[in-house]
């Protein structure tokens, strides 16, 4: 899948966000360092993914929640339309990828 920007969203309880590491196709591999905190229903910044990479693979998110708390469901939303780029902010033009 051909993806241009992505945005993780949170349900359920609030999430710590370490990094997050997006693979694309022919084993390429990106990191972001987040340091960023997303709270329930909560949505992170939209990371805008390099052209030159242009298959998703898979999203590694690593993250820490509070002990004793259950866990968070984790939702990944994104645009493969590079005229969108612009108002993907808003959250209009993205869509849940599975």
């Amino acid at each position: 899948m051909s993806v241009r920007a992505i945005q993780v969203r949170i349900s359920g309880e609030t999430i710590f966000v370490d990094r997050l590491i997006v693979h694309f196709g022919k084993g390429a591999s990106k990191e972001f360092a987040l340091g960023d905190r997303i709270s329930p229903e909560g949505k992170s910044y939209v990371i805008d993914l390099p052209h030159e990479f242009q298959t998703l693979e898979s999203v590694e998110l690593w993250y820490y929640r509070e002990a004793g708390k259950p866990n968070p469901k984790v939702s990944l939303y994104g645009t493969s339309d590079q005229s969108q780029i612009d108002a993907v902010s808003s959250g209009q033009y993205l869509s849940r990828l599975r």
